[in-house]
């Protein structure tokens, strides 16, 4: 497989969007999963408010930004 030359576009045949299972975890965050069995997963995003527009003071979320950056 060449990954350098893109796939070609194709329609897709058999799509099915899973239900998801939503539950609370013990410390009250809300937890959505999505058990689609034993499959490649290409990509999922978190995203949650946060950065210079949340923080209560200055250069507060910098620290938890740097951390997660240099962690991986």
């Amino acid at each position: 497989m060449d990954r350098t030359i893109q796939p070609e576009i194709q329609t897709l045949k058999n799509f099915r969007i899973l239900p998801p299972v939503r539950m609370t975890l013990p410390n009250g965050i809300p937890l959505t999963v999505i058990n689609a069995g034993e499959q490649e997963v290409v990509r999922i995003d978190v995203l949650f408010a946060g950065g210079r527009w949340q923080q209560s003071q200055k250069l507060q979320a910098l620290l938890p930004k740097s951390q997660v950056v240099n962690s991986a």
